[in-house]
C-alpha cells in the first residue's frame, strides 16, 4: 500500500508544480483599457496628437493639404471661421487651422524631449544619490533643495533669458527644471530598494557599482519613471504654452500654441474670439489628457497602490 502511494506521488504524469501562463503585453493592454476607461480616454487623445503631430510634420510638406502657416493673407484679416478658413483667420492674415495643427508638433517634441530628458537624468541623480549614500547623498539633496526652491517657471524663464528664444531652448530649459523633481521622488523609490537582500548579495559577491544599478535598481524604479516623465509630459505642454505666451519661448513666427495666444492680445477678443479660444482649448484638452493617462499608469504602475482598489 505504502508502495502504491509513492509511487503515485513520484507520478511523471502528475506534475507537482503548476507555474501560471506569463501575461503578454497584449493582455495588460486589453487588461487597461478595460479596467481604466478615464486612461483610455487620455490613451486615445495623445495618440490622435501623436499621428497628427507626426503627419503634419513629415507628410503634410508632400501633400499639400493644409494651408501655409507661416504665409499672411490680406482677404484672411481677422476673417471668421468659415468653409475656407475652418478656424479664422489671425490679425496678420495666417489660417489659425494650419497654425494650430503645426503648434501641435512643437507641443508633443517639446514635451517629449523635455520630459523625457529631465525625468531620465533626474532618475540618474536620484538612483546614484542613493546609493551612494553618505556625504555624496547630502550633498546632491542640498543642491537639488536649491533648485526647489526656484519655482520651475522661474527657473525656465531665466534659463531663456540667458539663453534666447528657440525651441531647443525650451526644451533645456524645462528639462533643467523637471530633474529635482524626479531625483527626489526616485531617490525615496531607490532607497527602499538599496536595502533589498539581492542588492547586498551583488555587493557581497563584487558586482560592479554601475551594473549593480542598471540591472538591479533601474528596473524596480522603471515603473515610477514612467509615470513622473507621463506628468511631466502635460506639465511641459503647458511651460512651453507659457513662455511663449510670455515672449521668451520659441519665435514669435513659429505657430506655437503659446504663442497664438499672446498674438491675439485684448484688442482683438472682441473682433476675433476664435483667436485665443481654440488655441487655449487645444492646451487644456492635451495637457487634461496627459493628466488621465498619467493617472492611469500611476494607479497600474506605483508599486505602493499595488492590492488596492485604485488598481481596478
Amino acid at each position: 500500500m505504502a508502495q502504491q502511494q509513492d509511487s503515485a506521488v513520484a507520478s511523471p504524469s502528475e506534475p507537482l508544480l503548476t507555474l501560471p501562463a506569463r501575461r503578454g503585453i497584449t493582455h495588460n493592454v486589453s487588461r487597461f483599457l478595460r479596467t481604466k476607461p478615464l486612461g483610455t480616454v487620455g490613451a486615445t487623445i495623445a495618440t490622435v496628437l501623436i499621428i497628427l503631430a507626426v503627419y503634419v510634420k513629415f507628410i503634410e510638406p508632400t501633400v499639400g493639404l493644409i494651408a501655409d502657416p507661416y504665409k499672411p493673407l490680406v482677404s484672411r484679416i481677422n476673417v471668421a471661421p468659415s468653409a475656407e478658413a475652418w478656424f479664422g483667420g489671425d490679425k496678420i492674415g495666417r489660417d489659425v487651422y494650419a497654425r494650430l495643427l503645426n503648434g501641435a508638433w512643437i507641443s508633443l517634441y517639446v514635451g517629449l524631449l523635455s520630459s523625457f530628458i529631465g525625468t531620465t537624468l533626474g532618475m540618474g541623480v536620484g538612483i546614484a544619490s542613493a546609493y551612494w549614500g553618505g556625504k555624496f547623498d547630502l550633498v546632491v539633496q542640498r543642491v537639488i533643495d536649491a533648485m526647489i526652491a526656484f519655482p520651475g517657471i522661474i527657473l525656465a524663464i531665466a534659463i531663456m533669458a540667458a539663453l534666447g528664444a528657440s525651441i531647443n531652448n525650451v526644451v533645456f530649459a524645462l528639462s533643467v527644471s523637471y530633474i529635482p523633481s524626479a531625483a527626489r521622488i526616485i531617490r525615496s523609490q531607490a532607497l527602499a530598494v538599496n536595502e533589498m537582500d539581492y542588492i547586498l548579495a551583488a555587493q557581497a559577491v563584487g558586482v560592479g557599482t554601475m551594473r549593480t544599478m542598471l540591472k538591479y535598481i533601474v528596473p524596480n524604479v522603471f515603473a515610477i519613471y514612467i509615470v513622473i516623465t507621463t506628468f511631466h509630459l502635460g506639465g511641459a505642454i503647458i511651460s512651453e504654452a507659457s513662455l511663449s505666451f510670455l515672449g521668451v519661448g520659441t519665435p514669435p513666427n513659429e505657430p506655437s500654441w503659446g504663442g497664438m495666444l499672446n498674438s491675439s492680445s485684448s484688442q482683438y477678443i472682441a473682433v476675433a474670439w476664435w483667436q485665443p479660444i481654440f488655441p487655449g482649448a487645444a492646451i487644456i484638452i492635451v495637457v487634461f489628457a496627459w493628466n488621465l493617462l498619467g493617472d492611469a499608469l500611476r494607479d497600474v504602475l506605483d508599486p505602493r497602490l499595488r492590492g488596492t482598489g485604485a488598481r481596478g
